[in-house]
């Protein structure tokens, strides 16, 4: 009884991952091809927003434009932090990082 049980599972697992693997091999010898700007209605709907179109909004987007419209004058502050989103690390942090290094 034990061994109908182990070759069950040995047979389904052998099973799982030959699977697996085709899978694996079939998307490296031939990977998705990436959506011309026409066919991806991701970046249409971002585009449209950005210009004013009605479009539906995403949570992702509202994230994405807040984080635009914060960063767009980081480059002449040292460091900006607002709304949980930075513009990476004052000079001096860095500084202070790689003096405390081992």
């Amino acid at each position: 009884m034990v061994q109908i049980f182990l070759i069950v599972i040995g047979a389904s697992l052998g099973l799982f991952v030959t699977t697996w693997l085709i899978v694996y091999v079939g998307q490296f010898i031939q990977p998705d091809r990436p959506l011309s700007p026409q066919h991806d209605l991701d970046l249409m709907r971002r585009v449209s927003m950005k210009v004013g179109k009605p479009s539906p909004v995403l949570f992702s987007d509202i994230r994405m434009l807040e984080k635009e419209r914060i960063l767009v004058g980081a480059e002449v502050q040292e460091y900006s932090y607002q709304e949980g989103f930075s513009s990476g690390w004052p000079d001096r942090w860095v500084d202070d990082v790689i003096q405390r290094r081992n």
